[in-house]
């Protein structure tokens, strides 16, 4: 009869523990909201904080994953021709290992490179360094 009691009382708490948690109970709920909503930012959201600051965003469209180098696994991306017609691209990576191996690809090509945790900005060389700083500073100050 004991051993039934002890073998009840360890299934009633590893339930309880399972329900508590499916409930969210425990978890800190602010952590969790800016982490679920920056991860829903799109990359057509970014480029919209961009035009909002008065920076050029021409031919946006996406990118075709499948026609980038395989360097560059990216998981989704927009491009745009930014001022001067500048072609551009904004990558979103899996994680910021991929991004910052697709930095390197990127900049080995002579492009002008942004990486910040999961996302990478990408630039012809022909927009001045300045420019590029504006670009960079409206995506990833957002």
């Amino acid at each position: 009869m004991k051993r039934f009691n002890i073998v009840f009382f360890i299934v009633a708490i590893v339930t309880l523990g399972g329900l508590l948690s499916a409930c969210g109970v425990g978890k800190n709920s602010d952590s969790n909201t800016a982490a679920s909503s920056s991860s829903e930012k799109t990359l057509d959201s970014y480029l919209q904080g961009v035009k909002d600051q008065g920076l050029t965003v021409d031919d946006q469209g996406e990118v075709e994953i499948a026609d980038l180098s395989k360097q560059v696994k990216a998981t989704s991306g927009v491009r745009f021709n930014g001022e001067g017609g500048a072609h551009a691209k904004l990558l979103k990576f899996d994680n910021e290992d991929l991004a910052q191996k697709a930095s390197s690809f990127y900049a080995s090509k002579q492009e002008q490179v942004h990486a910040e945790g999961n996302m990478l900005l990408v630039m012809d060389r022909s927009l001045q360094k300045d420019w590029f700083k504006k670009y960079q500073d409206a995506i990833f100050k957002q």
